[in-house]
Parts: C-alpha cells; structure tokens; sequence
C-alpha cells in the first residue's frame, strides 16, 4: 500500500478524533472561541490552560481537564485555549503563540482579580506544548506561568513531520475548509520535522528553535511508549519496542533540553520525565487496521505467517536507521488507531492522568507556598560549583564534606550580604548573596549568587556572577549588596586596578547584576574615582568646573592668585586648585610637591615611571609633546586630552621620568601662568 494513502488512513481515523474542526473565522485574529478568562475565576481554585495539538480545537482536551479536575480535587479550574481554525498553522506564528501568550495575560489578570496570585498552569498536547514555549516568550507572560504538563510534545519534531505523509493529510484539512491554510514559512507540518541540538528548523520555515520556559518553572514531560507485543496462533514470539506513541518519538517527547546545545541548557530548572508505556497485541494492530478499512495490500505485513517476519525485520529496520520504511509505517499507524498511551489516547490513559495530576498538584502545592527566601533559608540552599570546589548544598551556611587542604569552601556571609526581593519577575521573594571560598591558600574574588525557591518548595540555584570579572583581584572585595526596585542586585565593591598588589585592592565600583533569563549578568560595571585617582575630570572629588561653593563644602579655603585667578587649598594642603572667578569654575587641579607621589592614573600611571608610558597607556587620545621645554617655566613634560575638556600633565623630571602630574583645562596645562581675566 502507498505509504501516503496509509497515513491519509491512520491520521484521518486517529489523528482527528482529538477534536472536529473549527470553521474558519475570516475576520478574527485570534480565536474567540477560548474559554472567556474571566469564567469561573476564584482565589481557591488555580487556572490551568489546556491547548491542543495540531489540526484539533479547544474541546479535544475537555475529557483530559474534567479527569484532572477530578484527580486533583478540584485544585485547578479549566481553560480551553482554542486555535482551531489556525492549527495547521506552526507554534511560532503571531496568530498562534500570540494568540495564547494573550490568552495567557488575560486569564492570569482576571485571576488576580480574583484574589489569587496571577499564577497560572499550563496542559500542552503534541504541538500544544510547542506553542506553550513559543508563548512563555512574551513580554511579561513567563511571570504568569506556574507550572507546564505537556503529553507527547514533539520538542524535537516528529518523523512525519516534513514528509508527503503529513503534507497530504494537512492538505487535505484544509481543503475540507475547516482550518485556515497555513501561510508560507509557517507551515505546521514542515516545521515539525526533526532536529536537535540546536540545528535550525528546516526551511522553508522561518521560526527560531522554541524558546526555553524560565528556569523557575516546572516543566513535566509525559511520553506514550508502545510495544508491540508479537504472537502467532496465540503464542507470545516476541517484543517489538516503537519507543514512540506512533506519531511522536519517546526521546522527542522526552526532548526539551535537546532544543539547544548542552552549554545552553537551563540547568537547575525542576523538571521530571514520565513515561507511560503499553503493549499491544500484534493481533490487536490487524484488528484495529481492520476496524479502520485498510486495503488488503497494506494488512499483508500485519497478517500471520512469515509476513510477519518480514514486517518487523522492515519496521525494525527503519528504527535503527531513523527512516519511515513502509514496514515501521504500518507499526507506528496502526499503534496509533489501538494502543492506549499512543498519541491520540495518551492523555486519556489513566497512567499518564496520574502522572499528569501528581505533576499539577505539585505546582499548585509550591505556587500555594510562596513565602519569600529568607536568610535561614539560604544558609542550606545549594551552591553552583565554585573556586574550585563542586556543586553542593550548604550546611549551616558552608558547603561541607571537604578537605582542609583544598582550602576554605564555599561560605555564605552575614545576613548584611544578602540582597531579598523579586529577582526573576515571578512575584516570589528571591535572594542573592555572597559568597566567599579559598583555595591554595589564598582568597578568591566574591560569587554573587542568586537563588529563588524552587517548585519543592526548597532554595534553588538561579545563577552565579564572579565579580572578579568586573573589579579584577579585589579579595573578598564586597562591601554592600542591595535589592534595587527594578529586579536587579547592586554590588559596592573593591575593584583592583592593574597596578595593585592582589591583597590591596585601592579603587571601588558599583557593579550591577541582573537575571536574564538564563544566567546572572553585569549589567552595569561602574569603576568609582578613589581620593586619590587622577582622572580626565578632576582629582579625587575635586572636578573641572566645579564652583566657589562646591570647593568650600570640601572643606578648601581661598587666596588670591595670578592675573584675578582665586588659588584654593584643601585642609591638609596636599591639593591646590586654580579657580576662574570669571568663569566661575575650577580650571586647574594640582597636588602639592611633597604628596605628588600619591596620585596615580586609574591605569597606575604616576611619579617614577618613564614619560615614554603615557603613549602606550593613552592610544586613541589625543597627546601633545612638549618634551622641547615649551611646558612653562622651561619645564618640560606630555598633555594628554580625551575630548572631554579635560587634560592631564605629565612633568618630566629632565630624565625621562614622571615627577609629578595634574589635571587642568587646556588654557592652563603644564606650568604655565595664564591668568583668569
């Protein structure tokens, strides 16, 4: 038999008992035939969205819902995302996934409303948990989900998927009218062909692999699992695994860390795999492709005698070389029309409702404990692996079971370096915190962690930032950690600059850390000007351009100077300043003789080194050379300017070397006496 007037055969009687077909609404976008997101809304009882698969509707699923509603005890109340009309339509499609992603806000808002939570779960059949990734996407969405079940969702497509056999049966449904024509590079059944491991969806569809929940959400994946049981005049032969549901392979099923590659997998998000097998009767595949009207040609595989032999030697075949041989057709098709956990039954067979209820009333349990982390809390979280040490759980707040040669493991601080509030949108209190280590004896920068609480109910890992990328070897460098209202975490650090020894960190940064979605990131590196940092701007806290009154609030105290300029002291008279009444403003900024050796460039540039280092430390910027005497006074030296206004003067002490350097407007570098009028 054809294997494409087979697979017309197998999906038209199996395929389509998970719902009729929805007439075409030609002026809708999304479908309004949803459960209205208002409807039955209570804070007692958590929204759960069922969505359906392709070419099925909104009331393919409703037998499901009412079996869990049951199993659950009324925990979760039901609603229907319905796309019938556009369900040969791929995943990725506005009309699809946006169409949920709203459905998903709406009956998320109505619930708050209600006085829960917004928290919702979410059912996915077959492409239905597809879409629910797609979804999950959108701006604000993945904060309303709590929880996702799917039943044999092709995260890694399907075999028949980008095939003849799925064109001519998608096809077919849509000339019957009931399902709008899929538009080009959103075609269903082509974007359901296999991948994995990050290779794109094949053309000519144009969609992005589907995104990954939030690492907080609890995802389970249930797969059918079908074996042919083989028997001759009654007798058990042997056993023929599908490792399918007939349409949807178990590892597919099985399949969601696979969209990507292993470096981007979402690790520490709670996740369980379930499978519910079956077996079937080989008699009970000739019953059932009887039952279906199968032509004679194509039962000849599955009647008794050595045809038998020879199907599974074709089907078995076609499994170990990932090919639809027409022996391995036979076997998933007919499995599909009889076995109980195959892809049209599997989410009405009591195994996988079991595990279907288990996985819901877990969610509900931990969305219904949502108490904030606290610092208690935190002091037996888990850590990610640090500082060379392993990945563990923290035991009165230091990760045990290694040895005293290793070093000092990794250790959460006092409460004061711990940072509380909502750091990954879900509206649960998180927490980041730091943590120290040692290792070979000496200390290693700070690890920020963050954590959230996990769908048990226990602290888990959300990420981890080495501040030693952002201030260098500045040792246990943290000073402050703080919770800003926009979900992210500011660190006011130590930061070493190059010219440090690794003990001595002298700057200090604000270093800002946020969760992404994936991993913690710096989203904001601030390097902070030391008392005694020489910048383009100033020196310290003293700025070009500052006025008479800043100078007085710190503390400098005013003499008359050269040509109607003002010269400004500090207390310890280690600084002076030029200050331009005219103007307004500080036009000049020197330290004294005797403290020149105290200011240094955040690069370490300062007295003692070669004048020949200003180049190589200032590419890009503008230098000028008055190494001829042309400095002021017979002086000689380097100005360097970075476009600002501001410029730097390096004085050479007539050998080459850096005596002494400030920082001034380009009227009055060097040791030239310009005036102020």
């Amino acid at each position: 038999m054809p294997q494409v007037v087979l697979a017309t055969l197998v999906l038209t009687a199996g395929v389509l008992r998970a719902g009729p077909g929805t007439p075409a609404a030609a002026a809708e976008v999304c479908s309004t035939t949803s459960t209205a997101a208002e409807a039955n809304q209570t804070a007692d009882h958590r929204p759960a969205i069922f969505v359906h698969g392709w070419t099925a509707n909104g009331s393919a699923l409703t037998g499901a819902a009412k079996e869990l509603t049951r199993r659950t005890g009324g925990a979760i109340t039901p609603f229907f995302f319905d796309y019938g009309q556009d369900s040969t339509t791929w995943a990725a499609a506005a009309v699809v996934q946006g169409c949920l992603a709203q459905y998903i806000k709406d009956v998320s808002t109505t619930y708050s409303h209600a006085g829960g939570d917004g928290k919702v779960l979410l059912v996915g059949h077959s492409m239905g948990g597809v879409a629910t990734l797609y979804a999950s996407a959108g701006q604000g969405v993945s904060a309303d989900i709590g929880g996702v079940v799917t039943f044999d969702t092709p995260y890694l497509g399907s075999p028949f998927g980008g095939t003849s056999l799925g064109a001519d049966f998608q096809g077919a449904q849509e000339v019957l009218g009931s399902i709008r024509a899929a538009p080009a590079g959103s075609n269903a059944q082509q974007c359901l062909a296999l991948h994995q491991d990050a290779a794109p969806l094949p053309a000519p569809c144009i969609a992005g692999l589907p995104p990954y929940l939030a690492r907080t959400t609890r995802l389970t994946e249930i797969a059918g699992q079908v074996t042919v049981k083989r028997t001759f005049a009654g007798i058990h032969l042997y056993d023929i695994s599908l490792d399918s549901d007939g349409i949807v392979g178990t590892s597919s099923s099985h399949g969601y860390l696979q969209i990507e590659k292993k470096n981007k997998w979402p690790y520490g998000q709670p996740m369980e795999l379930q499978t519910d097998p079956c077996t079937i009767t080989s008699d009970n595949l000739q019953t059932a492709a009887v039952a279906a009207r199968w032509s004679k040609s194509a039962l000849l595989g599955l009647l008794a005698g050595l045809g038998q032999v020879a199907a599974d030697n074709n089907a078995l075949d076609g499994a170990l070389a990932g090919k639809l041989t027409p022996g391995l057709v036979m076997y998933l098709g007919a499995a599909t029309l009889a076995a109980p956990c195959s892809h049209i039954h599997v989410y009405q067979d009591p195994t996988a409702l079991d595990q279907a209820a288990r996985a819901l009333n877990a969610d509900v349990t931990a969305l219904n404990a949502h108490d904030p982390l606290t610092y208690q809390d935190l002091r037996s979280a888990p850590v990610p692996p640090l500082c060379n040490f392993t990945a563990g759980n923290l035991v009165n707040g230091t990760l045990v079971g290694h040895t005293e040669s290793r070093g000092e493991p990794p250790t959460l601080g006092l409460a004061s370096g711990v940072a509380l509030g909502d750091l990954n949108g879900d509206r649960v209190g998180d927490a980041a915190g730091v943590v120290s280590c040692n290792a070979g004896g000496v200390s290693w920068p700070d690890n920020i962690v963050f954590w959230a609480r996990g769908a048990s109910g226990h602290p888990i890992v959300l990420g981890s930032y080495q501040m030693g990328d952002a201030v260098g070897d500045a040792r246990d460098g943290t000073q402050k950690i703080t919770y800003l209202s926009d979900g992210s975490v500011q660190v006011t650090s130590l930061d070493a600059r190059k010219f440090d020894a690794g003990c001595c960190a002298s700057g200090r940064a604000t270093v800002t850390l946020k969760w992404d979605g994936h991993k913690v990131v710096a989203s904001r590196i601030e390097h902070l000007p030391g008392p005694n940092d020489v910048t383009f701007t100033g020196i310290g806290a003293v700025k070009l351009g500052m006025s008479a009154a800043d100078l007085s609030r710190l503390g400098f105290t005013a003499t008359p100077g050269y040509q109607g300029c003002l010269n400004y002291a500090s207390t310890d008279g280690q600084l002076y300043v030029t200050y331009n009444p005219q103007a307004g403003k500080v036009v000049r900024i020197n330290p004294s003789p005797s403290a020149s050796s105290s200011y240094r460039t955040t690069d370490g540039l300062g007295t003692g080194q070669f004048i020949s280092d200003v180049s190589r430390d200032y590419p890009g910027k503008t230098i000028e050379d008055h190494e001829d005497g042309s400095f002021g006074q017979g002086s000689s030296g380097m100005l360097v300017g970075d476009g600002s206004g501001g410029w730097i003067s390096y004085f050479d002490d007539g050998g080459g070397v850096v005596a002494s350097l400030e920082v001034s407007d380009h009227k009055h570098y060097g040791a030239l006496e310009a005036g102020c009028q």
